[in-house]
Parts: structure tokens; sequence; C-alpha cells
């Protein structure tokens, strides 16, 4: 059986440095998906935990996780990341 880690390395190999936020502020404000239910209660320490493997396991894939906090009003992280890389 594969591990879960084998389709991350070949992510690692083409990204060797990965930024990331903590879950801290997640939250579902709007649906688009079935999975998005504006009627169910994000579980917090779920996706902290979930959150945590995963930067676990791209580190031990190789990648350099550089963590940083989120700001709750950041809505296109992808400027941030962008912007963060840049530097």
């Amino acid at each position: 059986m594969a591990s879960a880690a084998a389709p991350l390395k070949e992510v690692v190999t083409a990204a060797k440095r990965i930024l990331m936020c903590r879950p801290t502020h997640f939250q579902v404000t709007y649906s688009i998906n079935p999975w998005m239910d504006m009627n169910q209660k994000v579980n917090r320490p779920k996706a902290m935990q979930q959150w945590e493997t995963l930067k676990q396991t791209l580190e031990n894939c190789g990648a350099q996780v550089d963590v940083m906090e989120a700001d709750v009003s950041i809505i296109e992280l992808y400027k941030l990341v962008v912007a963060f890389y840049e530097r």
C-alpha cells in the first residue's frame, strides 16, 4: 500500500519552499459546493490537527515550510504569497 506522503513528494520536488498559514480563522461563510455546508459548524480542533499533519508530511518529504499568521481580513491570500516570496 502506498503511503499518503507519496503524492506529496512530487509537490515537494516542484516546490521546495512552501508558505502555510494556520487555520486560526478558518470558517465557512458561504457555500459553493456540498462540502461547504452552512448548517454545519467548523471543527476547529480537527482543522488544526489536519493542518499540523499536512505541515509535518511536507517537511518529512523535504520541503521547507514557512509559517505565517493569517489576518482574518485577507481574502486573496495568493497576492500575499507572491509578495512574500518576491522579497
